[in-house]
């Protein structure tokens, strides 16, 4: 199937997500105003929630983590993470060009055929390319930043070597098991199901092949003091800052959508092992944890298959 075909089916896909939810609403909406069809509006809404749990299982409702980056003008505004003139990331700029240049190294993409999951601005894939693999895939679900993504790779003289595809990390549209590398870097804190995730990256790297992924980590106390002070007053300051400047500034609009999730060591470890992947290297880098693995073989290994078509070039 073509990038075209797995759009189409991802757009058909999330609509029939939303109508669901939009009938479950209007259920709810019947029983609230008690009128005369209450009884029938909670048939409806139960109706609906059975629909809802067969058709689409545990993916039924639209995600707002999901929704929030497949819209434009959202991540493309402020993940710019090795421009100097961005302000918003500045304070973990050398944290992010040196992870790149240690996951170059530690990965070894000479002659490799490698996945890159939540590619954001191509950054990885480039770097693969010069750095000499054989072929690389790159794919996100924001469709905004994959036009980004292609315009450096232009830029850098190496469109033609690299695959681009708009799809979930979740749902990966690849056969099992065809990459030498999967590569998921400064993807891990913005997913609603991370476990399922990182199952989808064991189920397409080959056997013995690298996986490396990285995720924001804090210690049991800054994640909860994080947690608390920070979103619990990150909200009026948003709405202050748009009532002063006519919009969110960038900084606060970014973490008033929640769009991080933080967790602990491990618990991101414990992902990679409940994947069926065997811990080499561990990597701090500040607020952040580099992971490299390799998939293994063994009775931990149960990795729920998802039926998915070939995604084109």
């Amino acid at each position: 199937m073509s990038i075209a075909g797995i759009q189409d089916s991802l757009l058909t896909r999330d609509n029939a997500i939303r109508a669901v939810d939009d009938m479950i609403e209007a259920g709810w909406r019947c029983r609230l105003a008690r009128d005369p069809m209450h009884a029938l509006g909670m048939l409806f809404m139960k109706a609906c929630e059975f629909l809802a749990l067969t058709r689409f299982g545990s993916v039924a409702r639209a995600d707002p983590l999901k929704e929030y980056f497949r819209q434009p003008g959202t991540v493309e505004k402020w993940w710019k993470p090795e421009e100097e003139k961005e302000r918003t990331l500045e304070k973990y700029r050398p944290y992010y060009i040196q992870e790149r240049l240690d996951v170059m190294k530690l990965s070894k993409p000479q002659g490799r055929t490698i996945l890159d999951v939540g590619t954001g601005r191509g950054r990885f894939p480039i770097s693969f390319i010069l750095s000499g693999a054989k072929e690389v895939v790159a794919v996100d679900i924001s469709g905004e930043m994959i036009k980004v993504a292609k315009k450096e790779g232009e830029e850098a003289g190496i469109m033609e070597k690299i695959t681009w595809c708009i799809c979930d990390a979740e749902h990966l549209p690849f056969r099992d098991e065809p990459f030498d590398i999967v590569c998921c870097i400064q993807t891990f804190p913005h997913l609603p199901n991370p476990q399922k995730a990182m199952d989808e990256l064991a189920r397409v790297s080959k056997i013995g092949g690298v996986i490396v992924a990285d995720a924001i980590v804090y210690g049991t106390l800054r994640k909860l003091l994080v947690k608390f002070f920070y979103y619990k007053f990150n909200e009026p300051l948003r709405r202050l800052a748009q009532m002063s400047f006519g919009k969110p500034l960038n900084r606060l609009e970014y973490h008033s959508t929640a769009v991080v999730k933080i967790q602990s060591k491990k618990q991101f470890l414990s992902m990679f092992k409940r994947s069926g992947l065997r811990i080499n290297h561990c990597q701090r880098y500040s607020i952040f944890l580099l992971v490299l693995s390799t998939l293994v073989l063994g009775p931990t290994r149960e990795i729920i298959r998802y039926p998915s078509p070939t995604c084109g070039a």
